[in-house]
This record gives C-alpha cells, sequence and structure tokens, in this order.
C-alpha cells in the first residue's frame, strides 16, 4: 500500500562530485540551508536526500521509515544523521 519514494536521481550518492545539482524545492531548500547554518551543520548530500524523502512522504512518518527507505535504494545514510536533520 504503501509507495516506496522516489528520491532525486540527480543527488549523488557519494559528495565526490563537483557539480551539485539543484533540488526542485529551491525556496524550502533554502530555508533548510539556513536553518542548518544556524545549528552550525552542513548541507550535504545525504542531508539532501533526507530533505527531498521527507517531502515526497504523506502524512507521518517516522525517521527510521527514511532510513529504511534510502538504504534500500542504495544511498548510504546514517541513522543518526536522519535524527539530527530532522
Amino acid at each position: 500500500m504503501s509507495e516506496t519514494p522516489r528520491i532525486l536521481a540527480s543527488i549523488p550518492k557519494s559528495p565526490v562530485r563537483a557539480h551539485k545539482p539543484a533540488l526542485p524545492y529551491e525556496p524550502i531548500c533554502a530555508v533548510f540551508r539556513r536553518y542548518l547554518h544556524g545549528q552550525k551543520l552542513k548541507f550535504t548530500p545525504e542531508r539532501a536526500m533526507i530533505l527531498d524523502a521527507a517531502l515526497r512522504k504523506t502524512g507521518l512518518f517516522e525517521a527510521d521509515m527514511l532510513v529504511a527507505d534510502l538504504k534500500q535504494l542504495g544511498h548510504r545514510v546514517s541513522r543518526a544523521t536522519v535524527y539530527r536533520t530532522l
């Protein structure tokens, strides 16, 4: 019944790439970047994936659901990063 979220294919799996693609939610992304900056955290590709996955969810969800969804899609993200980001 639940649909697997489609994480943006353009977000790199590792932070090695020099070119960072733009997210389709640029205003939300800007707010998120300011929040992270205020918390002295970096905007990383992993956090971009977490933001994308959270925005694609409908209704309530748990952080562990995001971790499972991202890992199922082959992305490396730690549970601690998800909790810190949310």
